[in-house]
């Protein structure tokens, strides 16, 4: 049984952020969730994304028959109401000795007396329902003073006053009024910019609990004070920040202290033993079976973990692009949630998902994170190349279903035949994920001692050749202009043993006959999902903007311009009409591969153009919104900067590169397309 069975909640300002996760978690503990917001199209994507349970509304708190429409909304379709949370608000900073009345009175609209119209229209239903719980999303601005946050402080001063008379006006309507007072909490109001001056990393680092906190910790309080856990708590307050308001300061030395330094580090041990050589002597031993949980695993199930790790992966992403590379904690949430498994057979107990859920799935995490997308695109290609091999190998390779694969495709390789196998040497451009792999994979041309090997058709032989990450050298190189997360550095290896049996071709009948692995570029069928992601994150980002952003003189929102409305429709009807085409002709050639037959030429030129329409349409909508932003687009503390960055850099791939629209178009006019991919 879930907290909230049965009960039905209004959480204000639920479109994203604090109030996107309190709706997330209240719907899993069994309630009915009304999400009132100003970002319409943000607000009903979630609502689709948790299904029946959830419906979405617009509301401006500021407007008392905004309200009457909402709560009269729910009473007609629901019948009763039994919890509000006051969570919507908005941050504005400013001095006191500068800062604009306008935005002063805005801050306090929205933040204070919203909350008052609020409780104020909720009253009435919450007690025709029995009862209920309010809970008012305060913050410790309105504990402590912060320099810079006279509104918003004030506001939430305020906003602890309205709960305690609140709490004695309502008691006997058995309505709990409460109060929680976030301190630093990874959502959009945290952005950089609303703090200049302000190092964010050194002031986490200081608290007692040294870090950021998160949106799901906030919302699981609001969970606690809206059931009957709490039955017997109204007028308080509840703080969740790190331990922030228990600072002190004694002559200068912050208490608590910082922490002794780490002793010195002890001596490395010894290495371990090396490993047998490939080709191994013996059968080796069968690999574990998946957990009970992983046994029945759907791509479903992995397209919703996906989103549920949105959030964690957007708190994360400044911090991936300033290191490079993925944070252990995504690292360790995309493994769990079943992405980077996502391509491995069914006979070795994996998924097996289909490409469209997967272009889902990579799309779902590029819209938190364009580098945590394209790693997932390229890291889980490993199903594909178990496929590929015998059985026990694959096995022996993939014995962790989640470990992460860094490929590359074109065959940068020299692989010399020698008995047995082959010896390669090489360097590969572009290795995303590799920075995080265990596995790699190059494409390599086969030589002998004559020369270049020549295949069937004339053409080079090309294996594909597997490495350890022990033989494999990782180059710095990934010095660009976005995509800075991904670590895409050059790799190399010199003149390593590669068996036969760790070798393969694309090209090559598949050893598993799944329908996933009949066609050889289901591989890159994913691939797009990356810049739709981006692209509908670019969305939703300056939906945010242009409804928060106070534009002066005329003291107006860019909302209200038509210059951005029409760019935001513009944006919507490129993307949503490039991702219907891709999904309709990747749909096709599924189909046709799933009934045994293969691909006509026009099928795998459709499913060619689809792929390249998707990468370039995507571009345009991310340049619409950009445009769209004006000049707040420019600096590196504006989301549709790094969105920016990195949708220019991913249209410099082979895969999405205008030269192929020139591959489809022989193709299309009876000539040799004079490409592999088609």
């Amino acid at each position: 049984m879930g907290k909230l069975d049965g009960r039905v909640a209004l959480i204000t300002g639920g479109a994203r952020g604090q109030g996107e996760a309190e709706a997330r978690l209240f719907v899993a503990e069994g309630a009915r969730v009304v999400v009132a917001d100003l970002l319409d199209p943000v607000g009903e994507k979630l609502a689709k994304s948790l299904g029946a349970a959830v419906r979405y509304v617009h509301l401006d708190v500021t407007k008392p028959e905004e309200w009457a429409r909402v709560v009269a909304g729910i009473e007609a379709a629901e019948g009763r109401l039994d919890v509000l949370v006051n969570n919507a608000g908005i941050f504005r900073g400013g001095f006191i000795h500068s800062m604009p009345l306008a935005d002063y009175q805005a801050v306090i609209q929205v933040n204070q007396v919203g909350c008052f119209l609020g409780m104020q229209a909720c009253y009435p239903l919450l007690k025709r329902s029995g009862g209920g719980s309010i809970v008012n999303i305060a913050s410790v601005a309105g504990i402590k003073g912060v320099p810079g946050a006279s509104a918003y402080g004030a506001s939430k001063w305020a906003i602890r006053g309205m709960t305690k008379t609140a709490a004695l006006e309502f008691g006997r309507a058995k309505i709990r009024v409460n109060a929680i007072c976030p301190g630093s909490i990874l959502t959009p109001m945290i952005a950089p910019e609303e703090f200049p001056g302000v190092d964010q990393q050194a002031f986490w680092a200081s608290l007692p609990i040294p870090r950021a906190g998160e949106a799901g910790e906030v919302a699981k309080l609001a969970l606690f004070l809206a059931c009957d856990d709490s039955a017997y708590m109204t007028g308080a307050d509840f703080t969740i920040d790190g331990g922030d308001t228990v600072r002190r300061m004694v002559e200068g030395i912050e208490w608590p202290p910082p922490p002794p330094p780490p002793p010195p580090p002890p001596p490395p041990p010894p290495p371990p033993p090396p490993p047998p050589p490939c080709p191994r002597s013996g059968p080796p031993p069968p690999p574990p079976p998946p957990p009970a949980e992983r046994a029945n695993e759907t791509g479903a199930d992995i397209l919703a973990a996906a989103r549920a790790i949105g959030p964690l992966i957007r708190a994360e992403a400044e911090a991936i692009e300033a290191a490079g590379r993925l944070t252990d904690k995504v690292v360790a949430a995309l493994k769990e949630s079943g992405v980077i498994r996502m391509t491995m057979p069914r006979s070795m107990g994996g998924p097996e998902v289909d490409p469209i859920t997967q272009l889902a799935i990579v799309e779902e995490v590029a819209r938190a994170d364009g580098s945590t997308g394209w790693i997932v695109m390229i890291g889980s290609d490993g199903g594909f190349y178990a496929a590929h091999l015998e059985r026990e190998v694959a096995n022996r390779i993939y014995a962790d279903r989640d470990a992460i694969t860094a490929s590359v495709l074109v065959p940068k390789g020299r692989a010399l035949r020698v008995p047995g196998g082959y010896r390669v040497t090489g360097q590969w451009p572009f290795g995303s994920s590799s920075l995080h792999a265990d596995w790699f994979v190059g494409g390599a041309v086969v030589f002998d001692e004559n020369g270049p090997v020549a295949g069937p058709h004339g053409h080079p032989t090309v294996r594909m050749t597997f490495f350890p990450r022990a033989d494999v050298e990782i180059l710095d190189t990934w010095q660009t202009t976005g995509l800075a997360g991904s670590g895409s550095h050059d790799w190399r290896v010199a003149d390593v043993f590669v068996p036969d049996e760790m070798s393969f071709s694309l090209f090559e009948p598949a050893k598993d006959p799944a329908p996933l692995y009949a066609f050889p570029w289901f591989i890159v069928a994913n691939a797009p999902g990356a810049s739709l992601g981006i692209a509908r994150a670019s969305i939703e980002a300056l939906c945010e903007v242009a409804a928060s952003k106070l534009i002066m003189p005329g003291n107006h929102k860019p909302c209200d311009e038509l210059l951005v409305q029409r760019a935001v429709a513009q944006s919507e009807a490129t993307l949503g009409s490039a991702r219907s085409y891709l999904v309709d002709m990747t749909g096709q050639l599924w189909a046709t591969v799933c009934a045994g037959d293969a691909p006509t030429l026009a099928q795998r030129a459709a499913f060619r153009l689809a792929g390249i329409h998707a990468f370039r349409a995507s571009k345009a909508a991310v340049a619409g919104m950009y445009e769209a932003a004006g000049g707040t687009a420019l600096y590196r503390k504006s989301p549709l900067d790094r969105l920016w960055r990195d949708i220019s850099t991913i249209s410099q791939h082979a895969f999405a590169n205008e030269k192929g629209y020139g591959e489809v178009g022989r193709a299309m006019l009876g000539l040799d397309p004079q490409s592999l991919m088609i």
